[in-house]
């Protein structure tokens, strides 16, 4: 796949934008999201409201060039996030965060709150924020594992500056990997739903409002919304801060073991149309102490398909270290199993 020029992150900042004008009327009665029509998500977003937050980060220097999707060099960035904990603790991406001097947390109706950086797992662009504040209202947290293709999403967010902001779309894609980061977790959830520069680190919601999947990276040749943009699972998500409230920082067990996907034309060959070649190895690697060599190909752990890098590190990440995994993998046309002990890295 050629990704050239192709890749914008979309936590970066835009330029500041005017002050907008809030109009208030009265409040209409709607249905919840129904199986019949269109549905109205009015309701949804009042809801979600308290739980969508607004992030300002100072940087510890001031940009003399822009980064990739900006308008111009500057000594701020504005992005997105949610609240996990009503006492205060407040989910985003770890690249809304970075380079921070200072980090503030708007919540709607309450104004600003100073944050500080618990922690972050560069793996799953994963930051963990803690306000001095109570009484919060937390996002619900649903199950991206039951997520299909052409179900309403909605993205809720600051993009342009723009905080609170909510759009609506469908989920394009599961599980999609080697689009935005080759060397790191990739098994995003593929949304239309419009997302755009700020709105990095905001929740991507079921129609009742439950958080899937943290918005994280669209791909864009204007650097704008050209409908095609990704989310991290939330399991993913949570996972990442509960071990970084605990500890502050993510341990996960490992193979030890470098992979990449198979071409198209490399697949035809490969029962089920997919695996993972073996690059390399990291040191004590459970893989080569297992008996793989470099050129096998990983078909399944445990007897799950791992047609991609998302769906491997996915299961690896479900158990513990020590646990002891069946690899399946082909090694000139054979096809071999070997039991690896995970170990954490």
């Amino acid at each position: 796949m050629r990704r050239r020029n192709v890749f914008v992150s979309i936590a970066l900042l835009a330029t500041g934008m005017a002050v907008g004008v809030v109009l208030r009327g009265a409040t209409t009665v709607v249905a919840e999201p129904g199986a019949l029509g269109p549905p109205d998500f009015v309701s949804v977003v009042e809801r979600s409201l308290p739980g969508v937050v607004h992030v300002h980060n100072y940087l510890a220097r001031v940009r003399d060039v822009p980064e990739p999707g900006e308008h111009s060099a500057g000594d701020d960035n504005v992005g997105s996030g949610f609240v996990w904990s009503a006492d205060g603790y407040i989910i985003t991406n770890r690249h809304v965060t970075e380079g921070a001097k200072q980090i503030l947390v708007e919540i709607d109706g309450r104004g600003w709150f100073p944050a500080v950086e618990r922690g972050n797992d560069p793996m799953a662009d994963v930051a963990l924020l803690k306000i001095d504040a109570g009484g919060l209202v937390p996002l619900p947290i649903g199950n991206p594992r039951l997520a299909r293709r052409g179900q309403w999403v909605l993205a809720g967010g600051s993009p342009y500056r723009l905080p609170r902001s909510f759009s609506v779309g469908i989920i394009s894609g599961l599980e999609r990997s080697d689009v935005v980061n080759p060397n790191g977790y990739e098994d995003y959830i593929q949304t239309d739903a419009a997302i755009n520069i700020g709105s990095s680190g905001g929740p991507l919601m079921d129609a009742n409002g439950r958080v899937i999947g943290l918005n994280t990276a669209i791909l864009s040749r204007s650097g704008g919304n050209q409908g095609i943009a990704f989310a991290v699972p939330i399991d993913v998500v949570i996972e990442a801060a509960t071990q970084l409230r605990a500890r502050g920082t993510v341990i996960r067990p490992t193979l030890g073991v470098v992979v990449r996907a198979a071409s198209p034309l490399e697949s035809l060959g490969l029962p089920g149309g997919g695996g993972l070649y073996v690059t390399r190895f990291a040191t004590d690697s459970p893989a080569r102490k297992a008996g793989l060599v470099e050129g096998d190909i990983i078909l399944s752990v445990d007897g799950l398909p791992t047609p991609s890098r998302g769906p491997l590190l996915r299961t690896i990440w479900g158990k513990k270290a020590g646990t002891v995994v069946a690899l399946e993998f082909l090694r000139a046309k054979q096809r071999l199993i070997a039991n690896a002990q995970l170990i954490e890295r």
